[in-house]
């Protein structure tokens, strides 16, 4: 072979490699921009989403209680933690009730009377606050667990309810049944009591605050033996959250709470009163779930207050109480949003004139612009409810922005 032709050969082998390195150099930036692209893009999915948030629960019950004469466990005719209505014979035999105890009860009637109490429920709780809480006998030297019973009381019902228990101290043994001693008339009855339990009784709940909630907490927690009965149909759970938490129907409930209150002409202090009785309205509510320890109940967001630095949100447990009755205080986790949801990056949505909106890219051969409603942000992601986006399907692809 002349060496001209070896020449030709060698540039002709170097023009095939030249080729395919341009090939295989096309081909690569060809994967890049589609890899990149595919980054860009990804497909709506909706799955269900929950955002959970820890706190401290305190437990507030429609509760009472009567201290009977030499009183023992062994005199119940019934076990603890038995429900029972107000007819049934709850101890063997007739019994007196404790004279010490019910001269106690007349005395705290009597001094909330002297205070005019009925016509200032939110003034008179506070000077037993302060009386507790600096130990300044300004109440006689009662606490939240002595006037829990009484609170919210018009003046006539303070006045029967002194007479019911004069009648009652006289010394003599008497079939005792919740209703022949003016206690709650069906419920889960107890052999004693604390004094954090009696405290979180649920007539001080329009009082809500962060500074009742440290009261309770700082009453000495001692025990007495006591018939004592909780209702079993509901029990109010106020969860001590961070200011910032967000309920994801938080919004609505509030709406409700304002109409009802309009529509029925109640005032704030018989709101909750009003909700345990109208299972009707209740049933509205949005719904979240309470964790403590091994119990788990949903329960009805129905109000929260901002106070300082924490927010207090009030939910009620309905008829599935059982796991609760004996506790006071706990903490716990509560799901403040549990929704069927599309998660999508952060990035995905843009704001525009403030209108949030994605890029679907998929029903057209151009990028289509969708008013998206965020349900909250969590992290890097951007939660959009699928009920609050009907406009949304799955399988859609949408662009995620750099």
């Amino acid at each position: 072979m002349s060496k001209e032709a070896r020449a030709l050969k060698r540039k002709r082998k170097k023009e095939r490699v030249m080729i395919f390195l341009g090939i295989l150099f096309l081909a690569l930036i060809v994967f890049i921009i589609v890899g990149k692209i595919n980054k860009q893009q990804k497909v709506l999915m909706a799955e269900h989403w929950t955002q959970t948030e820890k706190g401290k629960f305190y437990f507030f019950k429609e509760i009472d209680s009567i201290q009977l004469e030499n009183f023992t466990g062994e005199d119940m005719n019934v076990t603890a933690g038995t429900k029972v209505n107000g007819y049934t014979a709850l101890t063997k035999t007739d019994m007196a009730l404790d004279s010490a105890w019910v001269n106690k009860q007349i005395a705290i009637i009597d001094y909330l009377s002297g205070i005019n109490a009925a016509e200032n429920w939110s003034r008179a709780v506070a000077l037993v606050m302060q009386s507790q809480n600096t130990g300044v006998s300004q109440s006689g030297s009662y606490t939240l667990s002595d006037i829990g019973p009484y609170v919210g009381m018009d003046a006539e019902t303070l006045a029967a309810r002194r007479e019911v228990l004069a009648a009652l101290n006289d010394g003599a043994a008497r079939t005792i049944t919740l209703q022949d001693i003016a206690l709650v008339t069906n419920g889960t009855i107890f052999t004693s009591v604390n004094n954090r339990r009696k405290a979180l009784n649920e007539n001080l709940l329009p009082y809500l605050s962060s500074d009742l909630l440290s009261g309770i907490t700082r009453l000495t927690n001692s025990t007495s033996r006591a018939v004592t009965v909780i209702s079993n149909d509901h029990i109010f759970v106020v969860a001590v959250l961070d200011d910032d938490v967000v309920f994801g129907k938080e919004e609505r409930m509030s709406e409700l709470k304002t109409t009802y209150i309009e529509e029925t002409g109640i005032s704030e202090q018989d709101y909750y009163a009003m909700l345990v009785s109208r299972v009707d309205l209740l049933e509205n509510y949005p719904t979240v779930s309470i964790t403590v320890s091994d119990e788990t109940a949903d329960c009805y967001l129905v109000d929260t207050k901002i106070d300082g630095s924490k927010k207090l949100a009030v939910m009620v447990i309905k008829d599935s109480v059982s796991g609760f009755l004996e506790m006071d205080t706990a903490k716990g986790k509560v799901t403040t949003s549990d929704v069927y949801a599309y998660v999508v990056p952060k990035s995905a949505i843009h704001n525009t004139e403030g209108v949030n909106l994605i890029t679907i890219m998929e029903r057209t051969y151009f990028p289509e612009y969708y008013e998206v409603n965020v349900t909250t942000y969590d992290g890097n992601e951007a939660i959009l409810s699928v009920y609050d986006n009907p406009d949304l399907s799955n399988g859609e692809s949408y662009k995620v922005h750099p």
